[in-house]
């Protein structure tokens, strides 16, 4: 993964819970600058930021890296992925999977990313 993969990917998880980069470097416990030279220098983050930016956004790093692999049970859900989760689970096997494919397809056909 390459510096812009990672900014790219720090950018989805800030636009995911409406969160700046001033709010993630309070949390994350840095000054905004940190996260900011991430975008403006495409500088790589250490491990120990990559470790803290993670869990901040409740995830870990493994999970950072890759989006085939399932939430961790502490992530932190947006107010709308806790409401479709509310949904999801209402549902049979049956109809979970139709969900699943309906959102790969609406994903996979997204031509904005």
């Amino acid at each position: 993964m390459t510096a812009r993969d990672v900014q790219h990917r720090i950018s989805e998880l800030l636009d995911e819970r409406g969160w700046s980069q001033t709010h993630l470097a309070k949390i994350v416990g840095v000054p905004t600058s940190t996260i900011t030279d991430i975008f403006k220098r495409d500088s790589y983050p250490t491990i120990s930021l990559l470790e803290r930016i993670s869990d901040a956004f409740g995830m870990t790093v493994g999970e950072f890296f890759s989006f085939d692999i399932p939430p961790s049970t502490n992530m932190q859900l947006t107010p709308a992925e806790t409401r479709i989760m509310t949904y999801v689970k209402k549902l049979n096997a049956r109809n979970q999977e139709r969900v699943i494919d309906f959102m790969t397809g609406i994903i996979g056909s997204d031509d904005s990313k």
